[in-house]
């Protein structure tokens, strides 16, 4: 599997990082005499914290600089033809569910032109399930509504 396909596969730690706080805070409730031990493991979780998010960061850029270098390689009339596509059309990571890229059709519809990149899908399209997509299906099981349509 190709190296920067498994970085984007890796899960979030944020919901892991809670019950290491919640640990510090007992340890710290726990043992009345030595607090010492409490302040080191809550120390390591925030060093812990600012490494994911550094890495996380660090990960969402190489995933734009390969869709970057991907459609580098298509000639000007692939990307016109695609970014003109006739149907609304957005490239989502199925990891954390951001838009990656769209079209303007997309951002017709979701009535924001400016700035789609960087959200979650459900932010702009809150009935959207992409659990369809994780199991390999072509097609949505229901209709996806946006304002009624």
């Amino acid at each position: 599997m190709n190296k920067k396909v498994k970085k984007m596969l890796e899960p979030n730690m944020r919901f892991l990082f809670f019950f290491l706080i919640v640990f510090a805070v007992l340890t710290y409730f726990d043992d009345k005499h030595n607090h010492i031990i409490a302040y080191v493991e809550l120390g390591i979780v925030i060093l812990l914290y600012i490494y994911t998010r550094v890495t996380e960061a660090r990960r969402r850029n190489e995933i734009l600089e390969y869709i970057e270098s991907v459609t580098s390689d298509l000639d000007t009339a692939a990307k016109d033809s695609l970014q003109n596509f006739p149907l609304p059309m957005a490239v989502i990571s199925l990891y954390d569910n951001v838009i990656i890229s769209a079209n303007e059709g997309f951002k017709k519809i979701t009535g924001d032109k400016e700035h789609v990149f960087e959200k979650k899908i459900t932010d702009e399209v809150p009935e959207f399930n992409s659990k369809w997509l994780l199991e390999n299906k072509s097609e949505s099981p229901t209709p996806v509504a946006l304002d009624g349509k």
